[in-house]
This record gives structure tokens, C-alpha cells and sequence, in this order.
């Protein structure tokens, strides 16, 4: 990242400097990287990012909104989307590996770093958020009480999804010294369905 150019397009340099934070926010913690830091990872001038964001709280704003947002199509187009239970939550979690398989950096901040921020920005977290959450509770618990004959408050099954998915990249490192297993393509291609049939048999009981 050190050897990018400064683009002079104002969209690029804010996705540059985003890319930098999140980079840096992964690696280092929020509270230990400052915003000169930051500058220098994205080969932009302080000035410059503080003309984009004015501190690393907005860029923090930003990358928990992008992320939001992000999470929020994949709940549309698969938990809310067409065909049946099992169709949708296998989609949704094969949907949401490709997420953080192409921006890891990303899914690091959002686990490390949203559950300690300061207490002015929940409500910001809770909009970029609502909306996917909202498609769990309305789409796929009601079929799934159906389906088990048993109710599981959201506040439960939204939070379980999600950590169900994230676990192994969060712990992956730390998974590969023990198993002495590198984890390329083959792994990932069977991951989804692993992890979706760990997922349904708790949701309405294994057939």
C-alpha cells in the first residue's frame, strides 16, 4: 500500500485513505494508530486527510457504514431474497465468506473495534446495521419457529450468525499453528456448506 501513488481524483483519495485506516485499524487498534500514521500508509498528505475526514473517528464512521451497507445487500439478497430456507441461508453465508475473503482488513476492525467504541456512536452503528438485522427477524426467524416449533429471540440468533461465520478468520492464524494447516481455495470452497449445515441444524433441528 506504501507504494501507491496519491490519486488526485477526490473518490479515490478517500478510498485510498479508508484503505490505509482499515489496513492500519486491523493490524495496530483504533486507539494505537493516529492519523499521521494513516497519511503516511496511504502516501497522502496529513492536510489532505484531514480535509477528507477531520479524525480517525469519521474514518472509523465510514468504514463501519461501508461495512454496514455491505452486510446489509448480502441479508437482502439472500436471507430476504427467493427459494427456501435452506437455499437462503446456505446463499447468505456463502455470500458473506466471499465478503471478508476479499476485504479481511475490514472484518478484523468491525470485530476488534465496534464493540469498544464510544457510546455517541451507537446509534451510528445501529443504522448501518438495522436494516440487515431487520430481514432476519421478519424472513428467516418466522420460518424457522415454523420449521422447529420453537421461537429464538433475534437478539440471540442475529449476533450467533454472524460470530458462526467470522469465527474461523478471527481465529485463523492462531488455527493454523495448531493444525499445522495452511488455508487455501479448497478449504473455502466446502466452508459455506459447513458451516450452513452447523447453522440450520440449530435454527429447526436436524432431519
Amino acid at each position: 500500500m506504501g507504494e501507491n501513488k496519491p490519486p488526485s481524483d477526490s473518490q479515490d483519495t478517500r478510498k485510498q485513505i479508508l484503505a490505509a485506516a482499515t489496513h492500519l485499524f486491523a493490524i495496530n487498534g483504533f486507539a494505537s494508530t493516529g492519523v499521521r500514521k494513516v497519511a503516511q500508509e496511504a502516501q497522502i498528505s496529513l492536510s489532505m486527510v484531514n480535509y477528507h475526514f477531520g479524525s480517525k473517528q469519521k474514518m472509523l464512521e465510514e468504514i463501519i457504514a461501508e461495512c454496514g451497507l455491505s452486510v446489509k445487500t448480502v441479508h437482502e439478497s439472500t436471507l430476504g431474497g427467493e427459494g427456501s430456507l435452506e437455499e437462503r441461508v446456505r446463499a447468505y453465508v456463502d455470500a458473506m465468506t466471499e465478503l471478508i475473503l476479499e476485504n479481511p482488513d475490514r472484518m478484523h476492525v468491525m470485530v476488534s473495534e465496534v464493540p469498544r467504541t464510544t457510546p455517541e456512536m451507537e446509534e451510528h452503528k445501529a443504522d448501518s446495521i438495522r436494516e440487515g438485522i431487520d430481514t432476519v427477524r421478519d424472513r428467516l426467524l418466522p420460518e424457522a419457529a415454523v420449521r422447529s416449533g420453537r421461537s429464538t429471540p433475534f437478539e440471540i440468533v442475529v449476533p450467533l450468525i454472524h460470530m458462526m461465520v467470522m469465527a474461523h478468520f478471527i481465529h485463523k492464524p492462531t488455527i493454523e499453528r495448531i493444525s499445522g494447516t495452511k488455508f487455501g481455495e479448497s478449504f473455502y470452497e466446502s466452508y459455506a456448506d459447513h458451516i450452513s449445515d452447523l447453522l440450520l441444524y440449530g435454527l429447526v433441528g436436524k432431519p
